[in-house]
C-alpha cells in the first residue's frame, strides 16, 4: 500500500558461497512515477560468505489521488562471483485513496448551439481516468426531434476535476416553448453510489419570429381586405344620395342611454364594458357604421361630383401552423374622399386598423407545456384608388397603399415598427343581354400585401406576405311571378388562389341561392349557401348556409312585421362582400366567430297612437352556436316622419358567464 512507507525486494542466493558476492541494482519506472509515487534507488548489495539473502527497500511516496495500482521495476546487473538467474522484479504500489465524489449540474442551451453541455465536477483530483455510464430520457423534448438520444460512457481524464458531458441538439424551424429532457449517470464500479439525474433545457432560438410572422401576415391580410372592401363599397355606391348608417341602422342615432346589471363580472369585464359607448360595444358600433356625403360641382364649372365617405368594419381570423394557434379580432375605420366624372372615379382612403388576439405556442412535438401570449397591432394605411370604365360593360380599378404602425406579441415585448405595402387590381364585366330578367357578370381581382415588423429584445425581425387572386362568374335570373311575387335564383362559381405566408393554395368556390319577393304584402324570403369546394390547404375550410324571412308592415309602419334570419358558417360569399352593394352592411360585417351558427327573429305590430305616429311593440330573440342567447322586448314610437324613440329591455345569457340585463332608451333621426 502506498501509505506503507516502503516497498522491500528480497534478493537471495540459491546456495551459500565461500566468497563475497556483489551485484548492482537500479529502479526504473513502469506505470508509477519516479519522484511521484516512489523515490528511485540504485546501488550495490554484498553477500558476505555464508549469507543467503539481502533486502532492498524502496521508499514510497503517499498521495491523495484516487488512482489505479501502479508499478515500477528493480533490475540487477554486473554480478561478481555469481550468475543472475532472475534479473528483474516488479514492485506494485496499491492505491489506498477513496474515489472522489462527482457532482453534475443542470444545463440549458439554445437549440442552434449544436450541443448542450452538462458540467461534471469531481470533489478531488483523480489519478486515473474515471468512467461512468449515462443515458438520456425524454420529457417535453423528444429524442430524434429535439436532441439526439444517448446511452454511452462518460470519461473524466486523470488529473482533471471538471469535464463536459455533451449531448447533440437538433435545430428545427419551430417557434416553440422551452423543452426539457433528462440525463442520468451512475458509476458501474461503485454499487453503493446512487444515480445522478440532471435536467437539460432547450431554449428556442426562433424567438417568436414565426409567431410574429403569422400574426402580421393575418393581421395585414385582414386589414387589407377590410380596406379593399370599403373602397369597393364606395365604388359600388355609384351616385346614390347622401346617407348615414350607425351600428347597421340606416338612421343617425341622436342619443342612447343604457343601464346594465353586471353582477358576477370581474373588474376586467366591467372595464371592458366601460369602454363601450353608453352601453354599446364601441367595436361593434363602429364595425357596422358608414356614411357617404356627396356634392355635385356643376356650379363650379366642372362636370362631376365630389364625395366624402367613411366605413367601419370588424373581422375575426384564426390560423394554425406547426404548433402555433392564433386568433385575432381586427377593427378598421376608413375615411375617404374622391371625385367622380362620368363613370371614372379617383380618390384616396385613410384606414386605421387595430387588432389583438391570443396565441399559443406548443412544442414541435405537441408534447410540451404551451407558451401563451397576446398579440397587439395597429396600422394606418393611406391608399389612392382609381376606377376607369373601358366601355359601357367593362370597368377596371386599382388601389395602392402604404401603412405604418406598431406590433407587440406579449406583455414583456416592446412595440416594434410595423409597415405594410399594398397593391390591388380588379375588373368587372357585365354580360347582360337585352332583357333585364337575366344578369350575368364576370369579375376578377387580386391583391398583394407585404408586412415588415422590427426586432425587439425578445423577438427577431419578421416579414410576412399575403396575396390572393380570383375570378368568378355570377348570374341571376328572374323567373317571373309566383303567388303574386317574384322568384329569382342566383348562382355563382369561381377559382381562387391564396398565396403568401398564411393559408395557401388553389381553391374552387361555389354558391347558390334563391330570393322570393312579394312587394304588395311586404313579404321577402331568401335562402343562400356557399362552400369552398376544394382547396390545396386541406385544413382551410369555408362554407355557409343562410336564410331570411321578413314581413314588412309598409311605409306607414302599421300592422304586423316579422323577420327571421338564420346562418351557419360564412353564409355571405366573398363575391357578395367584394362586389355587391345591395347587401345590408350589418350582415356583411357581423362580428361572429367563423364557422358559428346564428338565428335571429323579431316580431312587431304597429298601430296608431295619440302622438300621431305609430307605436310598434316588438319582441326578439337571437341565438348563436357558441352558447350566447339574447332576449329582447320593447317598443318604438314614431314622432312625425323623421324622429323615432325606442325603449328596449334585454337579457343576455351565456354558457361562460352569469346573465346580463340591460335597459336602453334610444333616439333616432331619419
Amino acid at each position: 500500500a502506498e501509505d506503507n512507507g516502503e516497498l522491500a525486494f528480497q534478493v537471495w542466493l540459491n546456495v551459500r558461497s565461500s566468497r563475497s558476492v556483489r551485484v548492482d541494482y537500479r529502479t526504473s519506472e513502469l506505470t508509477a512515477g519516479d519522484g511521484e509515487d516512489f523515490e528511485g534507488a540504485s546501488g550495490t548489495i554484498e553477500f558476505l560468505p555464508g549469507e543467503l539473502s539481502k533486502r532492498i527497500a524502496v521508499r514510497l511516496l503517499d498521495d491523495e489521488l484516487d488512482e489505479a495500482d501502479e508499478t515500477f521495476e528493480l533490475a540487477l546487473s554486473a554480478p561478481a562471483n555469481a550468475i543472475v538467474e532472475v534479473p528483474r522484479a516488479v514492485g506494485t504500489i496499491e492505491d489506498d485513496d477513496v474515489e472522489p465524489s462527482l457532482r453534475m449540474e443542470d444545463a440549458r442551451a439554445s437549440e442552434n448551439a449544436g450541443t448542450i453541455g452538462f458540467s461534471a465536477t469531481l470533489e478531488a483530483v483523480a489519478g486515473r481516468d474515471l468512467r461512468y455510464s449515462y443515458w438520456t430520457t425524454d420529457a417535453e423534448a423528444l429524442a430524434g426531434e429535439d436532441y439526439e438520444g444517448r446511452r454511452a460512457e462518460f470519461v473524466i481524464p486523470a488529473g482533471a476535476t471538471t469535464a463536459i458531458l455533451a449531448v447533440p441538439l437538433v435545430d428545427d424551424a419551430f417557434d416553440e416553448a422551452e423543452e426539457t429532457f433528462l440525463v442520468s449517470l451512475n458509476n458501474p464500479r461503485e454499487a453503493g453510489i446512487g444515480t445522478i439525474t440532471c435536467i437539460g433545457t432547450i431554449e428556442d432560438d426562433d424567438r417568436n419570429e414565426r409567431a410574429a410572422r403569422m400574426w402580421i401576415t393575418r393581421f395585414g391580410r385582414s386589414a387589407a381586405t377590410q380596406l379593399i372592401d370599403s373602397v369597393e363599397e364606395r365604388m359600388d355606391a355609384g351616385s346614390r344620395a347622401t346617407r348615414f348608417s350607425l351600428g347597421g341602422d340606416p338612421m343617425q342615432t341622436l342619443f342612447q342611454v343604457a343601464a346594465r346589471d353586471t353582477r358576477g363580472e370581474s373588474w376586467s369585464d366591467l372595464r371592458a364594458r366601460a369602454n363601450g359607448l353608453f352601453g354599446v360595444d364601441g367595436g361593434e358600433l363602429l364595425g357596422r357604421s358608414s356614411f357617404l356625403i356627396q356634392q355635385a360641382s356643376e356650379s363650379s364649372g366642372r362636370p362631376g361630383s365630389w364625395a366624402v365617405w367613411g366605413r367601419g368594419t370588424t373581422l375575426r381570423f384564426s390560423g394554425e401552423d406547426d404548433g402555433i394557434n392564433m386568433r385575432g379580432d381586427v377593427l378598421t375605420a376608413t375615411i375617404g374622399a374622391d371625385y367622380r366624372r362620368g363613370r371614372m372615379l379617383a380618390g384616396f382612403a385613410l384606414a386605421n386598423s387595430i387588432g389583438n388576439g391570443p396565441f399559443t405556442v406548443a412544442g414541435s412535438n405537441g408534447n410540451g407545456s404551451a407558451r401563451e401570449g397576446r398579440a397587439h397591432g395597429r396600422i394606418a394605411t393611406l391608399s389612392p384608388y382609381l376606377s376607369v370604365p373601358l366601355n359601357e360593360r367593362i370597368s377596371v380599378w386599382g388601389l395602392g397603399g402604404y401603412g405604418i404602425g406598431t406590433v407587440s406579441l406579449a406583455a414583456e415585448d416592446a412595440d416594434s415598427d410595423l409597415s405594410m405595402l399594398l397593391g390591388a387590381l380588379g375588373v368587372r364585366a357585365d354580360l347582360r343581354p337585352g332583357t333585364r330578367r337575366l344578369r350575368v357578370a364576370v369579375k376578377a381581382d387580386m391583391f398583394w400585401a407585404s408586412m415588415d415588423a422590427g426586432a425587439t429584445a425578445v423577438r427577431l425581425a419578421s416579414t410576412g406576405v399575403a396575396s390572393r387572386g380570383r375570378i368568378l362568374t355570377e348570374g341571376s335570373w328572374r323567373l317571373g311571378s309566383l303567388w303574386g311575387g317574384e322568384i329569382t335564383p342566383i348562382l355563382e362559381a369561381g377559382v381562387r388562389y391564396d398565396g403568401g405566408d398564411a393559408e395557401t393554395g388553389l381553391g374552387l368556390e361555389f354558391g347558390s341561392g334563391v330570393r322570393y319577393e312579394r312587394l304588395a304584402s311586404g313579404l321577402s324570403v331568401e335562402l343562400n349557401g356557399r362552400t369552398l369546394v376544394a382547396h390545396q390547404d386541406t385544413a382551410y375550410r369555408e362554407w355557409g348556409i343562410g336564410g331570411k324571412v321578413s314581413l314588412d308592415s309598409g311605409m306607414d309602419r302599421r300592422g304586423p312585421s316579422l323577420t327571421i334570419a338564420s346562418s351557419l358558417g360564412d353564409a355571405l360569399s366573398g363575391v357578395n362582400r367584394m362586389w355587391k352593394g345591395r347587401d345590408r352592411l350589418a350582415e356583411r360585417t357581423r362580428f361572429a366567430p367563423h364557422g358559428g351558427g346564428q338565428l335571429e327573429a323579431e316580431f312587431a305590430y304597429g298601430f296608431g297612437s295619440l302622438a300621431g305616429g305609430p307605436v310598434t311593440p316588438f319582441a326578439g330573440v337571437s341565438w348563436q352556436e357558441q352558447g350566447n342567447r339574447v332576449l329582447r322586448l320593447g317598443s318604438r314610437l314614431d314622432l312625425g316622419s323623421s324622429l323615432q324613440l325606442s325603449l328596449e329591455g334585454s337579457r343576455r345569457e351565456s354558457y361562460y358567464a352569469l346573465p346580463d340585463h340591460s335597459f336602453v332608451i334610444r333616439g333616432h333621426l331619419r
